[in-house]
């Protein structure tokens, strides 16, 4: 399902790119090696770094924990008050940072590229500044040699090197210290996109640390956070579920936003559409305890407007696997009626499903 840019299509598409360096990361060392200047030797190269900048306008949404003690904040205001004077030495400022918040040489030898950049606000340019880290991605250089009619090639292997290719930008962010967007931060990882953007999981806790930011509460992050602990609390949960699995009460929770899109959910609403038994006093027990873990979670007593769109098809799919290689699946909250499963006094379970058509292939 698609999601929404945090930066508008205009300002993606019309990003320019006012200031750019890079500084060279080698996870051995304590210092990185700093470059005075970047020159792009042509303009594919110029689209390449503009094209993956830009993308990070749909990177999660996060707001600086204290923006007067952050280091990321304060070299961010130097950088846009003179950037002629001082985005250089900010870069490299940040490059060492970055390089400090990952110990035990947990990170890959690349670079780590600052950029100053303006996207359209007010029909005006409005300046951002934005940062990725690349990872080099070995090579092989061919040399032809010739020799009368025989010619051969020698391959030459070559590790630091910086491929144009999506897939070597490891981490990426665009930080705003004005008052344009409701975020000060916009932030993107290797292999957390998907279902993990918009939730704790989208990025690293060093990457945070050395952002200084905490997510940002947005009505997408509410709705991928009540559906994962919603399924969490169903998980931990030792009472009893009135015969309902982990799984159906995620599920409860999805139709559940699915239901109020558009409109605004409130705790109460939740809490008794997910703490239902047949025993009034079982539900009760589920309720003080539904209470507890959310409050735990910062979750109780909120009120959003749900965005289905942002919950990921996975979690809209529920799955028995029985015996004999059966798998039944089905997608959105299950209908009794139409498919139940019956625990029989021996322990096994007989299961039913109600067809209106059966296509035998």
């Amino acid at each position: 399902m698609k999601r929404v840019s945090a930066l508008s299509q205009e300002q993606v598409s019309d990003l320019e790119v006012e200031n750019f360096v890079y500084h060279i990361i080698k996870s051995a060392e304590k210092k990185p090696i700093y470059l005075t200047e970047v020159r792009l030797a042509n303009s594919r190269q110029e689209d390449f770094f503009k094209r993956i900048i830009s993308k990070t306008g749909f990177g999660t949404q996060y707001s600086f924990v204290d923006t007067e003690r952050s280091v990321l904040a304060t070299e961010t205001k130097r950088a846009f008050s003179n950037p002629q004077k001082d985005f250089l030495s900010v870069s490299k400022n940040l490059a060492l940072s970055f390089l400090s918040h990952h110990t035990g040489g947990n990170t890959s030898d690349g670079v780590f590229i600052v950029s100053l950049v303006t996207v359209p606000v007010d029909g005006g340019r409005y300046p951002l500044l934005a940062m990725l880290k690349l990872d080099y991605s070995p090579v092989m250089r061919q040399k032809l040699l010739r020799g009368g009619d025989v010619a051969r090639v020698e391959l030459e292997e070559v590790l630091e090197a910086l491929s144009e290719q999506e897939s070597s930008v490891q981490k990426k962010a665009i930080i705003d210290l004005g008052e344009k967007f409701d975020w000060d931060a916009l932030a993107v990882e290797r292999h957390k996109t998907g279902q993990k953007l918009d939730s704790e999981d989208a990025t690293s806790e060093y990457f945070r640390r050395f952002l200084g930011v905490a997510l940002k509460e947005t009505n997408s992050t509410y709705s991928k956070q009540i559906v994962k602990h919603c399924h969490r609390w169903a998980k931990q949960y030792e009472g009893d579920l009135d015969d309902v699995t982990p799984s159906e009460v995620r599920h409860k929770a999805v139709s559940l936003l699915d239901a109020y899109e558009g409109s605004t959910l409130n705790y109460a609403e939740i809490k008794s559409r997910i703490c239902t038994h047949s025993d009034p006093a079982q539900a009760r027990i589920m309720g003080d305890s539904f209470d507890v873990y959310m409050n735990a979670e910062s979750l109780q007593g909120i009120s959003f407007s749900p965005k289905p769109r942002s919950i990921d098809t996975t979690d809209r799919k529920g799955e028995w696997q029985l015996d004999g290689g059966i798998t039944v699946t089905w997608t959105g909250e299950r209908n009794p009626n139409v498919l139940k499963k019956e625990k029989q006094p021996d322990g096994s379970y007989l299961v039913t499903i109600k067809a209106v058509n059966l296509l035998e292939t």
